[in-house]
């Protein structure tokens, strides 16, 4: 066992970390959007702000794992870019993706990529207690479950200003899927739950067992 622990810090620490602070955009901001098989980067291609979210992700968990300030600032340059360039203001929510300077292209709000946008602020909160990370959290949580429910669980695809539209980004082999479990595992994962309570950002991804009430709010 110690073998193996030993395997996968080397491969965090010497190739998966190098290689995402590698995809880093010091122009445009946020990473790079695309990189081929044979490593050639594209820094032109289109930012998806799902992976913008998972790169911030990581980083602030890699940041809390090894204490490494440069991986805080990595953390810090994603959570930038989500904030300027992936959030709506004016509707509210993520946007699919922007364009490699930054501006929206693909303006669809997925409920699955709503999801994985908590999660990252979640970790970015638990990292830096920055307490406005954990209000966008929370607004994109209520986002959720005011436009993407109904009585059935979680819908797919919506517009800019979420009216619901086709969910070709989650379908495949020509069956147009109307609700999917990648998006209803988000949905129901996201790590704010119904409440104002702090103590209900402490996970940053699914619970995969009942947890114990919240002494601060009972729930």
């Amino acid at each position: 066992m110690s073998s193996i622990k030993q395997a996968a810090e080397e491969m965090l620490l010497q190739t998966i970390i190098p290689f995402w602070k590698g995809l880093r955009d010091e122009e445009n901001g946020g990473f790079y959007g695309y990189m081929d098989f044979d490593l050639k980067l594209d820094k032109k291609a289109e930012k998806g702000c799902i992976l913008n979210s998972r790169i911030l992700w990581f980083f602030s968990e890699a940041a809390m794992l090894t204490g490494r300030a440069d991986l805080a600032e990595d953390a810090r340059h994603a959570y930038q870019f989500f904030l300027k360039n992936c959030y709506d203001e004016a509707n509210g929510g993520v946007y699919w993706s922007c364009d490699y300077t930054g501006k929206p292209q693909d303006t669809t709000k997925h409920t699955y990529n709503q999801g994985f946008a908590i999660y990252a602020l979640s970790a970015y909160y638990r990292l830096t207690k920055d307490p406005v990370a954990l209000t966008y959290a929370k607004k994109i949580f209520h986002l959720i479950e005011q436009h993407c429910t109904d009585s059935e669980g979680y819908l797919e695809a919506f517009t800019i200003d979420w009216k619901p539209e086709s969910n070709e980004k989650l379908s495949e082999n020509g069956v147009m899927a109307a609700k999917t479990m990648n998006t209803l595992r988000r949905g129901r994962g996201s790590a704010v739950r119904r409440t104002s309570c702090p103590r209900r950002v402490r996970r940053s991804s699914p619970p995969r067992a009942r947890r114990r009430p919240c002494p601060e709010c009972r729930r």
